[in-house]
């Protein structure tokens, strides 16, 4: 039904009143997203049945490399159709019946996903006692008792909140408070989407051999940090290093989110107790995706409040008479989301540290796991020798550290 909606939606503009048509697109859109939350409840309690727990990472890691591959090349497609769309149908005309266009094919595409989801197994349900079964919230509220699940909830509601606070406004403030241009912005996120494909299979077997969790704590600091590091770009001013800075923390972000969105997408499937898998589930869906809702427009009706606003803490270095200041870290309007986001998120890695998970190991491990992985990966891929030696250093040098001081 989701996807019949669309050929409606590519359609609209076709309409000749334009309120009616605007409206009928707003009705669509909620209610696209309404059938999603509906079929992402269902979807994740059949691949909990499904899917045996050891293994979940790789499974994963290969989903979101096909889904992040194919959704950056559409949507490369996409842009491309847009913009050269004039010479098909006229320059006044062309965004309408590009859409259009679009739309259709999305449409398409999501009926063909529809046929391949009737051929994947089932297994069979219990038959359901109805004059036994609970009240929804009764329902809702037995995740809540367990106190392990319900530290992941407050751990998922409170790393939503956080990253959903900073990330949709990283684009905004390369744009308005560094002054670099809509291209370079694309730019950045393509290099983002590349590492995160690139790292998904080495997540998805560190998840396997030791714990998603572990996964999670390792690959969550990293994107704080990079978090953190972004008012750095323009401290005291925009500099030399402004650009390159980008460059290297979107990698970076790329990498870390890869690992973050496989841990949380599969750490509630490995936790959820199989009699309630489906409310477990639907719990924490429910939590995290009002979590990541609220936060960007909490952050979009400060942000004219912060717009006027700075924070600057100085270092003062006297000497022979002479005082020397130099600026250690200054917040200006995007830059306090971003601290925000960072102290958001080191709760948050707080509330993880107290889940348990069976098969949970030291980050070092985790991090001496994905250098191995990386090394052996590039090892397999060239036969020159001086890249292996790059493997090696420091890279191996870390690993050889970790093995001597642990």
């Amino acid at each position: 039904t989701g996807r019949a909606l669309l050929v409606l939606i590519a359609l609209l503009p076709f309409l000749p009143d334009r309120t009616t048509a605007l409206t009928l697109l707003i009705g669509g859109q909620f209610a696209i997203c309404v059938l999603g939350a509906v079929a992402g409840c269902a979807w994740n309690s059949w691949i909990h049945d499904l899917l045996p727990k050891q293994g979940l990472g790789d499974f994963f890691a290969k989903r979101l490399f096909w889904s992040t591959g194919l959704g950056m090349a559409a949507s490369l497609l996409g842009g491309w159709v847009i913009d050269h769309a004039g010479w098909l149908f006229g320059e006044e005309e062309r965004t309408i019946y590009a859409y259009s266009i679009l739309s259709l094919l999305g449409a398409v595409a999501g009926f063909a996903s529809s046929w391949w989801l009737t051929r994947v197994p089932e297994p069979r349900m219990p038959p359901a006692d109805k004059a036994t079964r609970p009240a929804l919230l009764t329902m809702l509220r037995a995740p809540l008792r367990d106190s392990n699940f319900r530290r992941l909830i407050i751990f998922m509601v409170t790393w939503n909140f956080a990253t959903n606070l900073a990330a949709p406004f990283i684009p905004v403030y390369i744009v308005q408070q560094l002054g670099y241009d809509l291209g370079f912005v694309v730019l950045l996120a393509v290099l983002s989407q590349l590492t995160n494909v690139a790292t998904l299979h080495w997540w998805g077997l560190i998840a396997d051999r030791f714990a998603i969790k572990s996964v999670l704590a390792v690959a969550g600091p990293v994107f704080l940090a990079c978090i953190f590091a972004l008012p750095y770009t323009h401290t005291p001013e925009r500099h030399a290093l402004t650009m390159p800075m980008l460059v290297v923390l979107h990698l970076l972000m790329g990498a870390a989110a890869a690992g973050v969105g496989l841990g949380t997408g599969t750490i509630g499937l490995k936790l959820a107790r199989d009699e309630d898998a489906t409310t477990y589930l639907a719990a924490i869906g429910l939590f995290a995706a009002l979590a990541a809702g609220t936060a960007p427009i909490i952050g979009g009706a400060l942000s004219q409040w912060f717009a006027d606003k700075e924070l600057s803490f100085l270092i003062n270095w006297q000497a022979a008479g002479a005082t020397t200041a130099v600026v250690a870290l200054r917040l200006r309007h995007w830059d306090f989301f971003f601290a925000l986001a960072f102290l958001l998120g080191l709760y948050a890695i707080f509330r993880l540290d107290k889940v348990r998970e069976v098969g949970e190991v030291d980050r070092r491990e985790v991090v001496r796991g994905f250098m191995l992985e990386a090394q052996r990966s590039i090892r397999n891929l060239s036969t020159v020798a001086g890249l292996r030696v790059l493997t090696r250093a420091p890279f191996g040098r870390l690993a050889s550290t970790g093995r001597e001081g642990g």
